[in-house]
Order: structure tokens, then C-alpha cells, then sequence
């Protein structure tokens, strides 16, 4: 009888063991800035222009701890500010480098700010001229060879980059990305 009892509390501490120290699924971590799956879809898109410095993890959270979702002109106002945050910096910094990778991640945050908007909202052409003239000032201080072109498309253009490969690229194919 008393090894039955001692077998039956070594069983009982080791299910207790197992209950603590067992992960639950509410204990796992997952990223989420908003339960609104577009606002936190949008928000964890800045995050993927990280490697390329065209975003910066603290700058994201910054930008997005007073947004609340479906609130489109705090979006905007947000990342409006996270956009001139950086490109201030960017005019105080002069190590190429550093201020190409500021006006580059200047570049996101425009971009993104401008994403709830609607069509016609009178902010939209001015976010959309920081956004672009981030986006070549950085690339020139960067040195990243580029050229600006306009395609015709009925009666108007798209506009479109070419950054030229390297010697002998003439011979491979060309890469076209469509985004948006």
C-alpha cells in the first residue's frame, strides 16, 4: 500500500511538473500590432523592408503604439511623423550610408502612411511627393545606379526604375517587378 502511495504521488508531481512548465498556447509568441487584420497586416509590412534598411523595428513600433485601427487620419498622421522623424535625421547625418538608409526607411514610412486614405483625400499628393523624393535622394546618396523611366500606358505612363546589372547583364534576361 505505501508503494502505491508513493507511486501515485510521484505520478501527481510529475503531471504537476508537466502542467507548469509546459508551454500553453496563449504563452507563445506571436506578432501582433492590431487585431484588425488589415491595420496589423500593413503594420507588419513595414517590418519586411527591415533588411533592406527600408524600415527599422523601433521606428515601426513608435509609429504605430498610438494608432488605433480603422482610425485611417491617425495612421497617416503617424507614419506622416515617422517619415519626417527620419528624413530630419537624415539631413543631420552626413556618412552616406547612414543618411541613404534614413531617406530610404523615410521612403516606407510615406509610403505606408498614405495607405488608408481615400483616393481623392487632398493629403495624398503631398505624402505621395515626400514619399518618391525620399525614395531617389536616398538611392542617389546610396550610389545605386538607376534610371527613371515613364512606360506608356493609354493615355498616361507608369512609372518604372531600371537599375542596370552588371557587365555582360546585356545577355541575361531582364527581371520585371509589378508591385501594387
Amino acid at each position: 500500500m505505501r508503494r502505491a502511495s508513493v507511486a501515485i504521488i510521484g505520478v501527481v508531481v510529475v503531471l504537476a511538473a508537466a502542467w507548469v512548465f509546459w508551454p500553453k498556447p496563449q504563452d507563445r509568441g506571436r506578432l501582433q500590432f492590431f487585431s484588425d487584420r488589415t491595420y496589423n497586416f500593413e503594420a507588419s509590412r513595414v517590418l519586411n523592408d527591415v533588411a533592406a534598411a527600408g524600415g527599422d523595428t523601433g521606428e515601426a513600433a513608435q509609429a504605430v503604439a498610438g494608432v488605433k485601427s480603422g482610425d485611417a487620419q491617425g495612421w497617416y498622421s503617424a507614419w506622416q511623423a515617422a517619415g519626417d522623424r527620419t528624413s530630419a535625421l537624415a539631413l543631420r547625418t552626413n556618412d552616406p550610408l547612414s543618411k541613404g538608409n534614413a531617406l530610404l526607411r523615410a521612403h516606407t514610412y510615406y509610403r505606408t502612411a498614405e495607405f488608408f486614405l481615400s483616393p481623392h483625400d487632398p493629403q495624398r499628393p503631398v505624402i505621395w511627393r515626400k514619399n518618391i523624393d525620399a525614395f531617389y535622394r536616398g538611392l542617389d546618396v546610396l550610389g545605386v545606379i538607376h534610371e527613371r523611366m515613364a512606360i506608356p500606358y493609354g493615355d498616361h505612363h507608369l512609372n518604372a526604375v531600371y537599375y542596370p546589372g552588371p557587365a555582360g547583364a546585356e545577355a541575361r534576361p531582364l527581371l520585371v517587378v509589378v508591385g501594387g
